[in-house]
């Protein structure tokens, strides 16, 4: 048995050795394929990543748009439409106006961040940075509708959210969008970062 075992070790040996004798590497062409099937990966991988990135960006500032709203509504549930923010009276193209009897309501961002109703926001496009709290801001609506003897309360909300920070973009990422359309696609394409 142990002849045999010194046999096929001997042999196994001088086979390996045998073998790789002749074999001196990867030819150019064998290097250059490996090299194009690695550059195909790469040119179907990146755009799709970089889709990716997009799409994720985006997600996170319509979710900030509606994080916005829902301080400024939490701030009108708690102080109701006169305690907070200032009667807003400029002309603003995208809403429409209560009519007679109506409140319209401009809250800031640093309104909301100061009376606690919501934390500095970072911005998904601009790593590092956060809105432009006194530039950026809620515009509420109170139209007060009376059926018989119930009168109820009928609130609206648009946002208006422009970058911060040195060097930010002068267009808004929001332009008094209201809340039903935030998540809209076509939302935020109006920016030249998006």
């Amino acid at each position: 048995m142990e002849l045999v075992t010194t046999q096929f070790r001997h042999f196994t040996q001088k086979g390996f050795k045998k073998l790789h004798k002749d074999e001196k590497g990867m030819t150019l062409i064998e290097l250059l394929a490996v090299i194009v099937i690695l550059a195909i990966i790469a040119a179907i991988a990146i755009p799709s990543i970089s889709a990716i990135i997009r799409n994720s960006e985006r997600s996170s500032q319509r979710a900030n748009a509606h994080t916005v709203v829902d301080a400024a509504r939490l701030a009108i549930a708690s102080r109701g439409v006169s305690g907070i923010g200032a009667d807003e009276t400029a002309t603003h193209a995208n809403i429409t106006s209560p009519g007679t009897g109506g409140q319209t309501r401009k809250i800031t961002l640093q309104e909301l961040i100061d009376s606690g109703y919501l934390s500095e926001i970072k911005d998904p496009y601009r790593k590092g940075t956060t809105y432009n709290p006194a530039s950026s801001y809620v515009i509420v609506t109170r139209t007060s509708t009376t059926s018989g003897s119930i009168t109820s309360d009928v609130y609206k909300y648009w946002v208006y959210i422009m970058p911060g920070g040195t060097g930010a973009p002068t267009t808004p990422y929001f332009n008094d969008t209201e809340e039903s359309l935030i998540d809209e696609p076509n939302q935020t394409t109006a920016h030249t970062n998006l």
